[in-house]
């Protein structure tokens, strides 16, 4: 049937739909970005990712020839209105290929955008895993302790300097 997509429209949908589920696992608000270091830095991730810059070029690289091909094939059946529309059967086949490929146009320019955006998310959350908020908070924690402790030995020591100039 002419709804079917052809196998590498098929592919960069499923890789699209994908980087949804992917985006908003990442985007959930209840794992906290220190897990998401220690899962960054496993060993089953840590092998994946060896060669993850050539991964990532590639991968860039496929989705955006994709996407330029869809960008020429929006532009090939926009341009062809008018006289080659002649019959409706014509004009009908030239709809349904221009309706193709604006879909293909918006599902390779959407896996694109968010190939980029998942990248972006997964660098920022590497980098919150430094200043999480938990981690923070014992700090803060600890310090307040420490500086209580300098203040009562100090404390401590005025009183006991005191009490020594009284005795003189």
């Amino acid at each position: 049937s002419w709804f079917q997509m052809t196998l590498q429209w098929t592919f960069v949908a499923g890789i699209f739909y994908g980087e949804i589920a992917l985006t908003l696992i990442l985007l959930l608000p209840w794992i906290r970005p220190s897990t998401w270091s220690k899962l960054f830095r496993s060993r089953l991730v840590t092998a994946i990712t060896s060669f993850g810059q050539m991964y990532t070029i590639a991968a860039f690289g496929i989705l955006f020839l994709l996407f330029a091909d869809a960008t020429r094939e929006v532009k090939k059946y926009s341009n062809m209105e008018g006289p080659v529309a002649q019959t409706a059967d014509t004009d009908a086949v030239l709809h349904m290929r221009l309706f193709r490929s604006q879909r293909n146009f918006y599902i390779s320019g959407f896996a694109l955008l968010l190939f980029l955006v998942i990248s972006r998310i997964v660098t920022l959350l590497s980098r919150a895993a430094q200043t999480d908020r938990d981690t923070l908070k014992k700090q803060c924690e600890n310090l307040q302790k420490e500086y209580n402790r300098i203040a009562d030995l100090l404390e401590a020591h005025q009183n006991g300097g005191n009490d020594i100039q009284k005795d003189k």
